[in-house]
C-alpha cells in the first residue's frame, strides 16, 4: 500500500541555493536568471544533502524513507525526531527543518499526495484540490474520498471503491449548482508583462477557440466555461442558462478517472527517487 501512518518530516528548502548564491558559484539566481549548468550544480548539491540525510536518519534512527523529494524528505522512525537531532549531528554547515508530524499520508504517486497531520491540518500536494482548473464539484467529490482514507488509513481497497461508487452516486444525485461546475482555466500563450497578460509566441489557433460555443475573448487572462452536450462542449459561463445544459455525464467520467487514480494507493510502495 502506499497510505502510511505516523510520518515526519524534514527539509531543506533553498538552503543549497542560498550557499550557491553565496559562494559566487550560481550568480545566475542572483537576477533570478539560472544557467542551465547552474541548475544542474544546485541540483547535484541539493541531492548530496539529501542523501546525506538519508544516510544520517538510517543509521542512527533506523528510518524507513517514505517519500524523499530533493529538498524534503517524509520518513519513519523510532522516535520523534527534532532540529536538535539534525542541526547538532549532521552538519553544522545544513540548517534543517522539522515538518509537519503526519497521521498518514497517500502517495498518489511521486508527484502527487495528500496527508493528515496530528492536529488534524489536511494538506494537498499536486493533487486536484491545487489544481486552479478543476470546478468545485470534483474538488469536493475528491475531497470527500481523500478524508475517508486519511481517517480510515487501514480500509480494504474493496470497502473503499464501494464507498466510492457510494459517494459518485450520490453526488450526481444531487441537487446542481451552476457555479459548482464551472472551470476556469487560463487562456495558453500568455506573458505576463508589467502586471498585464498579453499574447506571446504561440497564441491560441482557430482549432482552441472551437472547443467552445464562440470566441475565445484574448483580452483576458482566463475563460470560465462548462462541459456541455453539445459538439463544442465547452460552454461559456456567461451563457449558461440552466442547469440542464451542463452534461454531468463528461464530469461523471472524471469522477471516475480521480476514483481509479486513488485506487492505486491500494498498490505496491514506490521505489523513493535517487539522484
Amino acid at each position: 500500500m502506499r497510505i502510511y501512518s505516523d510520518v515526519q518530516q524534514v527539509w531543506f528548502g533553498n538552503f543549497f541555493r542560498s550557499i550557491a548564491i553565496s559562494n559566487a558559484i550560481c550568480p545566475g539566481f542572483l537576477a533570478n536568471k539560472p544557467t542551465q549548468k547552474e541548475i544542474d550544480i544546485l541540483r547535484k548539491m541539493g541531492w548530496s544533502i539529501n542523501l546525506k540525510i538519508i544516510a544520517y536518519l538510517k543509521n542512527n534512527f533506523n528510518a524507513t524513507i517514505i517519500y524523499n523529494e530533493i529538498d524534503k524528505i517524509y520518513f519513519k522512525a523510532n522516535k520523534i525526531l527534532s532540529s536538535y537531532d539534525f542541526n547538532h549531528s549532521v552538519s553544522s554547515d545544513i540548517i534543517i527543518n522539522i515538518g509537519d508530524r503526519i497521521k498518514t499520508i497517500c502517495l498518489m504517486n511521486l508527484k502527487q499526495y495528500f496527508y493528515r497531520t496530528y492536529d488534524d491540518k489536511i494538506i494537498y500536494r499536486g493533487t486536484v484540490m491545487n489544481r486552479k482548473d478543476s470546478c468545485i464539484f470534483l474538488k469536493s467529490f475528491f475531497e470527500t474520498l481523500s478524508k475517508y482514507l486519511l481517517y480510515n488509513p487501514s480500509v480494504f481497497k474493496d470497502d473503499f471503491i464501494h464507498f466510492c461508487l457510494e459517494q459518485h452516486s450520490l453526488f450526481l444525485s444531487s441537487p446542481i449548482n451552476i457555479s459548482d461546475f464551472v472551470i476556469t482555466s487560463t487562456i495558453p500563450g500568455r506573458l505576463r508583462l508589467n502586471n498585464k497578460f498579453v499574447l506571446c509566441g504561440n497564441p491560441p489557433t482557430d482549432k482552441y477557440h472551437k472547443l467552445f460555443n464562440k470566441p475565445v475573448d484574448l483580452s483576458k487572462n482566463s475563460v470560465s466555461y462548462v462541459y456541455t452536450h453539445a459538439t463544442n462542449f465547452k460552454l461559456h459561463y456567461e451563457d449558461v442558462i440552466d442547469s440542464s445544459q451542463i452534461d454531468i455525464g463528461k464530469y461523471s467520467n472524471k469522477m471516475k478517472q480521480l476514483i481509479s487514480h486513488l485506487s492505486e494507493l491500494f498498490s505496491p510502495p514506490f521505489v523513493c527517487p535517487v539522484n
